[in-house]
């Protein structure tokens, strides 16, 4: 959407409506969307729908800070540090502490326990294209359509 609205040459929004737990990573850091790639957060937007749509459950219900975390351990993926940077120092902490079981939650993990159909793992392997911490590293559209 946000996307749409920069192609037609309209200012995008100061303040990004999107609900925390269907918001890109980068935005939930810097809390504004990258004009060079505007795309990129609506795919990563898309891959929550997506899941919650064939699974009736979002992938990761949680907000903020905690929301970045848990996606971290989900995608095993850490985040960039200049992004642990760009947050409160108070908040910084979250992404230094160690997790006692980092193994019981992963993308594979959640399909299998909510998506019901016999192609599990051609839809973990679809969202894992999508769902990438790094918007420079997710896949593009035309990408998504050769799946």
């Amino acid at each position: 959407m946000l996307a749409f609205i920069h192609r037609l040459g309209q200012k995008l929004p100061y303040i990004i409506h999107t609900p925390d737990p269907y918001c890109a990573p980068e935005i939930l850091v810097h809390k504004e969307i990258d004009l060079d790639n505007p795309f990129a957060a609506d795919l990563w937007s898309a891959g929550c729908a997506i899941f919650h749509i064939a699974t009736g459950v979002v992938p990761v219900d949680d907000y903020g800070i905690n929301l970045l975390r848990v996606w971290s351990l989900v995608l095993r993926e850490t985040l960039p540090h200049a992004w642990i940077k760009a947050l409160p120092q108070c908040e910084q902490h979250v992404f230094t502490h160690r997790v006692h079981n980092p193994n019981s939650l992963t993308l594979d993990g959640l399909v299998a326990e909510f998506y019901h159909y016999p192609d599990k793992q051609d839809f973990a392997d679809f969202l894992r294209l999508i769902l990438v911490m790094r918007p420079e590293k997710r896949a593009n559209i035309p990408t998504l359509l050769r799946q």
